[in-house]
């Protein structure tokens, strides 16, 4: 769907394992191989994007903000979103912003991992 003409992206789904949330699941496929996901959590208030990922080989092809934009736009449109990025991931910082998320207080879960925290309110 994405990356050319012979990919396609694969519809949301859930998955859960014991003691694990409930996560929905969206991404694109190239030739058979997966090409981006991201995946979240839609029963929290606000909705927790839990992960969104890139093959390398993918990497500044726009898989990640496309992914990002049907999220928002087509799934949970009228939902407050928090995601936590790596703080000196610098793209995913770049597009959580370009995207009209809010950069939140920097924290350390454990000591040397600095990540950022972002948030999107609708209403």
């Amino acid at each position: 769907m994405w990356p050319t003409s012979s990919s396609r992206a694969f519809e949301p789904s859930t998955s859960s394992g014991a003691g694990s949330p409930s996560l929905h699941w969206l991404g694109t496929v190239h030739e058979n191989t997966l090409a981006a996901f991201i995946a979240w959590r839609e029963d929290t208030d606000p909705v927790e994007i839990d992960r969104l990922c890139v093959d390398p080989e993918w990497f500044r092809q726009g898989l990640a903000s496309r992914l990002l934009t049907h999220l928002l736009t087509e799934i949970v449109p009228d939902r407050d979103i928090v995601v936590t990025t790596g703080a000196a991931n610098d793209p995913a910082v770049a597009l959580y912003k370009r995207l009209g998320f809010t950069r939140g207080e920097d924290f350390q879960p454990v000591p040397g991992l600095n990540m950022a925290h972002f948030e999107l309110r609708r209403h």
